[in-house]
C-alpha cells in the first residue's frame, strides 16, 4: 500500500509504527502503518518520498501521533 504525503499532511493521523529505512547515502525512506495499512510514504510524483535527515522526518510527521518507531541500525531517529 502507498501512503501519499499529500493526504498525510492534511490531517492528524495515528501511526501505529513509523519505520525509517536507509536507501542511499544520506537518503532515507519512511514506511508507516496506519490502521493496519502498511506501506511507504509517496510524494506527489508517485515516487517513494526521500528524506535527508532525521530532523526532516520529525518535522514532516510532527502533527501525527506515532505509537512506535524503528529504524535500521545506522540511523538514529
Amino acid at each position: 500500500m502507498k501512503h501519499l504525503m499529500s493526504k498525510l499532511a492534511k490531517t492528524t493521523h495515528i501511526i501505529n509504527k513509523l519505520e525509517v529505512q536507509s536507501f542511499e547515502m544520506n537518503v532515507y525512506l519512511v514506511k508507516v502503518d496506519i490502521g493496519g495499512q502498511n506501506g511507504f510514504v509517496y510524494d506527489k510524483q508517485d515516487r517513494p518520498m526521500r528524506f535527508h535527515s532525521s530532523q526532516q522526518i520529525r518535522d514532516t510527521f510532527e502533527h501525527c501521533r506515532v505509537k512506535k518507531s524503528s529504524n535500521d541500525s545506522r540511523f538514529a531517529l
